[in-house]
């Protein structure tokens, strides 16, 4: 399974235990079928599709933004800053769940170039979200608790 992920992107491999391991690769986003293979090297394709959605790649490093996500953990608002000496035209925030689904949307107000926004969080359920930020090809994902 190794040989076909390269295309995908860089494999990672999972012990799963009784003699399994698990090889994956997040290069795009899709429909994959799940194979695993025992420690003989043999594959046991799943009956099972998995749709794989990509949110954030470590790909680029940025080292000149600043972005805030506060305060952590929050209770009502979600209030957010970012700030980047490329002054984008837009910048957009979402709120994600940990299944992947876009809870709200907010595009950030321009503020001497820093951009602020928040999120009512007061109808969220507790749990863990994300933050992702987008300005014009720069993607940063932070994690932010609702108690």
């Amino acid at each position: 399974m190794k040989d076909d992920l390269p295309a995908l992107g860089l494999p990672t491999t999972q012990n799963l235990g009784n003699g399994f391991s698990s090889s994956t690769a997040s290069g795009s986003s899709g429909n994959y079928t799940v194979q695993v293979m025992d420690l003989n090297g043999c594959i046991t394709p799943s009956s099972a599709n998995f749709t794989i959605t990509i949110t954030a790649t470590e790909n680029e490093v940025i080292t000149d933004v600043i972005t805030k996500v506060y305060p952590n953990p929050a209770t009502e608002n979600i209030v957010l800053t970012y700030q980047t000496p490329k002054r984008p035209k837009v910048v957009k925030a979402e709120l994600v769940n940990l299944l992947g689904a876009v809870v709200a949307t907010k595009e950030l107000d321009n503020q001497n170039d820093i951009y602020v926004g928040y999120f009512d969080a007061t109808a969220l359920t507790s749990g863990v979200f994300f933050v992702r930020i987008t300005a014009d090809d720069a993607v940063q994902l932070v994690k932010v608790v609702k108690n």
